[in-house]
């Protein structure tokens, strides 16, 4: 199942992190995976190469997460994110978990 962790400060999402497989398909045919990746490169690509917000984005072994400095501009993109992601599981909740806390 894949995880995904929004991180609100004062109600606004400035961080998430995204880690684990669906397992809706095997590698290379899951579309929720594929969904799920496309949709958080997107979002870290707008960040640091479009708007140059100063993000902090770490990938390792089954997990990104992206960070957005307080008071930088991007926050679209995470609500976007969130969007998806909420869309995605409303459709595949056995694949996608979605979190938030407040930090």
């Amino acid at each position: 199942m894949i995880q995904a962790v929004f991180r609100r400060r004062n109600g606004t999402i400035h961080g998430v992190t995204v880690s684990g497989h669906a397992g809706y398909a095997d590698s290379g045919d899951d579309i929720v995976c594929a969904a799920v990746t496309s949709a958080v490169q997107l979002t870290a690509n707008g960040l640091t190469e479009v708007l140059h917000s100063g993000a902090h984005v770490r990938a390792g072994d089954n997990i990104v997460e992206i960070d957005l400095p307080p008071n930088a501009p991007g926050g679209a993109f995470l609500d976007a994110l969130r969007l998806h992601m909420e869309l995605l599981a409303e459709e595949y909740e056995d694949y996608l978990t979605i979190t938030f806390t407040e930090v």
